[in-house]
């Protein structure tokens, strides 16, 4: 511990509402936020960013404030916490002060460790601060820590509180770094087979658990799907599974069963452990009374962890379904058994859009699947609830050290912490999270795979059509990947076919040879540049082409390589020369790479004429007079 740590101690502060922020404060060091409980149970310590030096308690649920040392009270920031407190009094939204608060607590720990304590303090300072800020968030993108979304987030964050801190002045000092920018249409749509397995695993929870925690079944509790078992026992790391690297001696894996005293033993002793016998008894008769007692209690604590857990595969099951927002999904509410057989009929649920000006919004959940779903689901939401009522549809069952019965909203990020749960226990870890806007973007790409519409897709999304060519309009990896081979196979083949005819009789041309000339047929049916025996760029894209590898045909290439480079540099609008000419260098650079590589002497032989044409400047006749010709038509090289 340093001596930081051990100064540490708990001040006595003040617990507000939001309701109540928009009064004076005279210390606002000493001030707590409560928030609504289903946002943050515990009142968030704003107080303790006037402290240099602050802590965390090491329990999340102790409700004392952060401990300080009362001796690192920087009074400079006292003016900042005040005017924090009075933007928060007239936001009144929780879920956002909630994350603002991360943000400034991120933001204020690290200037506080690199050497910023001073800033928010002057302007000066501030700027100071906002740019080494800024430098650090570029380093995290560039070794790929965060993404561009993320920095951009806690970017803003420090932009807040220079605009709260400085209003006056925030212009200036914000424009003294570069703000950092993300393509909103970034995220790319999820692998298919990922979607597949993460779906598996999902609905392989949902079921089996449901099953086992209604149907009381005795533990261990098994979980099977594709070559997958997991075997659970009625403890919190009492868990097997293939992707677990876990060995829990009283428990038997293999046999289903707890250890008896001698298999403990043996366990120990084959792992080279120390041995006390009566600490191994202790152990294995407390194993059997808790199996007891969990296979006895239809109700008991571990059983209602398992439901909760198939309540949250089965809420991220239905987010993948409908392709709903999290914020919209979390709206969606349950609706008692008249209604609910109509809704079981229409096939659909129905949510409340706040985003979109209360516009009521609907999402089809499928005839056969998501209908046998739907029902598993209102068994299980039946069970847990017990006879009491929640108007939500989902929702997260209260946890206190255990589960007290009650049951809140289910937070936006449910599905992110439900896949930190299963990654590596029930969910292979080599699967990525599929995120809700992942889940939208790859089913945008199927329905417009199936060759719907614009405004049909949009629709189904529930979105405008600008929205959806914008940010949804994207072919899948798969796709990308075939196509993209294809084009490789495409360049290789063209390779293969200069190879095999290099000794064909044929005529001599300003990119090569040609074994039919005045007969150009293209390699492809669609290709950049048309092939024309007339003029000359679109040679290498006619199946009559043939390049010999020898110094004259390499000459021939290099020469070409350089007037379309000089081309593309000299170009006005270089996008456009990019779309023309980047194919052709990529299949010329190909080609010159498949002759070097024949031979060590055709290997120097690329090197010497590579030379001759980009230092040296000796192009073949054809194009050095190609060269000239662009130079009087007033093209600047």
């Amino acid at each position: 511990m340093s001596d930081a740590q051990a100064k540490m101690t708990h001040r006595e502060t003040d617990i507000f509402t939001v309701a109540q922020l928009s009064q004076e404060f005279l210390r606002p060091e000493r001030i707590r936020i409560q928030l609504n409980k289903d946002v943050k149970a515990l009142p968030i310590d704003i107080g303790c960013f006037a402290y240099v030096e602050r802590g965390r308690n090491k329990s999340h649920i102790d409700s004392r404030c952060n401990p300080v040392v009362e001796m690192s009270l920087f009074k400079d920031r006292l003016e900042l916490i005040r005017r924090i407190i009075a933007s928060f009094a007239v936001m009144g939204n929780h879920r956002t002060i909630h994350s603002e608060c991360r943000y400034f607590a991120q933001l204020l720990t690290w200037c506080d460790t690199n050497n910023h304590t001073d800033v928010f303090s002057t302007a000066s300072s501030t700027i100071t601060a906002y740019q080494s800020y800024t430098q650090h968030l570029n380093h995290l993108i560039a070794v790929g820590k965060i993404v561009p979304v993320s920095a951009c987030n806690f970017q803003r964050a420090f932009i807040r509180l220079i605009v709260l801190r400085f209003p006056e002045e925030s212009r200036y000092i914000i424009g003294n770094a570069i703000r950092i920018r993300f393509n909103r249409g970034g995220v790319k749509p999820p692998r298919e087979q990922h979607v597949e397995i993460y779906l598996k695993a999902c609905v392989a929870l949902a079921r089996n658990l449901s099953e086992f925690v209604i149907g009381e079944n005795p533990f261990p509790c098994v979980v099977e799907y594709d070559n997958c078992q997991v075997v659970i026992f009625p403890s919190n790391k009492g868990v097997f599974s293939p992707y677990i690297e876990r060995k829990l001696h009283v428990y038997n894996y293999s046999a289903r069963r707890i250890s008896t005293i001698e298999e403990y033993i043996d366990s120990l002793v084959g792992d080279g452990a120390y041995v006390r016998r009566s600490a191994v008894r202790r152990a294995v008769d407390g194993a059997l009374d808790n199996f007891k007692s969990a296979n006895c209690d239809p109700r008991h604590e571990q059983r209602l962890r398992l439901a909760a857990l198939a309540a949250k595969a089965y809420a991220c099951i239905f987010l993948v379904i409908t392709g709903a927002s999290p914020a919209e999904f979390v709206q969606f509410d349950y609706e008692e058994d008249t209604a609910l057989e109509k809704s079981l009929v229409k096939k659909e649920f129905s949510a409340i859009k706040f985003r979109a000006g209360g516009k009521k919004t609907r999402y089809a959940i499928g005839k056969q699947n998501g209908l046998s779903l739907l029902r598993g689901y209102l068994k299980l939401r039946a069970w847990i609830l017990n006879g009491e009522t929640f108007g939500k549809m989902f929702f997260n069952m209260n946890k206190c050290g255990g589960y007290t019965g009650g049951c809140t909203q289910l937070p936006q990020a449910f599905s992110s912490v439900f896949y930190k749960t299963i990654s590596g226990i029930y969910l292979d870890p080599d699967c990525p999270n599929i995120s809700s806007r992942a889940v939208r973007k790859f089913k945008s790409v199927v329905l417009h795979g199936l060759g719907l519409s614009p405004t049909t897709v949009a629709d189904v999304m529930n979105h405008t059509v600008s929205t959806n060519v914008s940010d949804y309009v994207q072919t899948s990896i798969e796709q990308q990947e075939s196509e993209f081979g294809s084009y490789w196979q495409s360049v290789r083949k063209a390779a293969s076919v200069i190879r095999e005819r290099r000794g064909a009789d044929s005529f001599a041309t300003a990119t090569g040879h040609c074994d039919d000339f005045n007969n150009p047929s293209p390699i492809d049916p669609v290709v950049v540049i048309q092939p024309s025996c007339k003029t000359q760029y679109g040679c290498l894209y006619c199946k009559h082409y043939v390049c010999h590898s020898d110094e004259e045909d390499l000459h021939k290439l290099f020469s070409l390589q350089f007037v379309i480079n000089a081309v593309r540099s000299a170009a006005p609008d270089l996008h456009h020369a990019d779309t023309l000419f980047k194919d052709l260098m990529i299949r010329i650079e190909f080609i010159i790479g498949v002759i070097g590589g024949r031979s060590a002497t055709s290997a120097e032989l690329t090197v010497l004429i590579r030379r001759k044409v980009n230092v040296l400047g000796e192009l073949t006749p054809f194009w050095e007079n190609r060269l000239q010709r662009y130079e009087k038509m007033g093209v600047v090289f």
